[in-house]
């Protein structure tokens, strides 16, 4: 698979609308919280608030510097308190970058994409007492994310957990070890491509290639769905980098986060 500014245009693209759908479902549960999506030239400024993790600008470097756009996403994200933040993929115009630099923004981390062609997928048996599929309610997706996160169970982390949930077209499977779900995983389809995110096991069941399970499950729901492609997003050099490495994935790009300096 050629890695062109075409398919990286189209990675962000889709990547963006996945992460704006976490946005348009708060504000569907919850229209108090003012979260939002609007439209930014090529790109896109998506916002939760200061208690959730999605808050920021993506995809401006597809087209030519704009510092009127940039302070529109700049102020979208103020109103709710929420610091600029943009990601940037290396394959978009660098003047781009040039002109966030001069306007205050610093690295913040890097995260890789990778990406590999859906195939017909393989006979693979689960490991003993592994089932893969969806939750079976809210209430085991929750408990399941709380375990598999860390989480504290605060009420932000169950709403955000009802979003991930109920965002529109997106599929959700649990990983039950003896019938109790301990890992999470998600799918999003558009244009063709799966995005995967979402995953993490409950520190007591890691190292057991349950989140192995869960990601060819995903693969084979889209290879049934007919996608064409296959993405995900990883820390580079983490343990979840290395396991999507041995799925076949491939690195596409490493992509940057940027912050703007208060």
């Amino acid at each position: 698979m050629v890695i062109d500014l075409e398919l990286a245009r189209r990675l962000e693209r889709v990547d963006a609308l996945n992460s704006a759908d976490y946005a348009l479902t708060l504000a569907r549960l919850e229209p108090a919280s003012r979260a939002a999506l609007i439209p930014l030239g090529p790109g896109y400024a998506f916002r939760m608030g200061p208690d959730y993790p999605i808050n920021k600008m993506a995809c401006l470097e597809f087209a030519e510097p704009d510092e009127a756009l940039l302070e529109q996403g700049e102020a979208f994200l103020a109103e709710l308190g929420v610091p600029a933040r943009v990601s940037f993929c290396p394959l978009g115009h660098s003047a781009v970058l040039e002109m966030l630099a001069r306007r205050g923004y610093r690295p913040r981390h890097f995260i890789n994409l990778y990406v590999r062609r859906v195939e017909a997928p393989a006979e693979a048996p689960l490991p003993e007492g592994l089932e893969v599929g969806p939750p079976r309610d809210l209430e085991e997706w929750l408990a399941a994310s709380r375990a598999a996160w860390e989480l504290k169970g605060t009420p932000q982390d169950a709403r955000f957990g009802q979003v991930a949930l109920e965002r529109p077209g997106a599929l959700s499977l649990v990983a039950r070890v003896e019938g109790q779900a301990v890992a999470v995983g998600a799918m999003r389809v558009r244009e063709g491509i799966a995005f995967l995110n979402g995953a993490a096991t409950a520190p007591a069941h890691r190292g057991r290639g349950i989140q192995a399970a869960l990601l060819r499950e995903r693969l084979r729901r889209a290879w049934e769905g007919g996608c064409e492609c296959a993405a995900i997003s990883a820390t580079p050099g983490s343990t979840s980098a290395r396991n999507i490495e041995r799925q076949g994935f491939r690195l596409a790009y490493t992509r940057l986060s940027l912050e703007k300096a208060r």
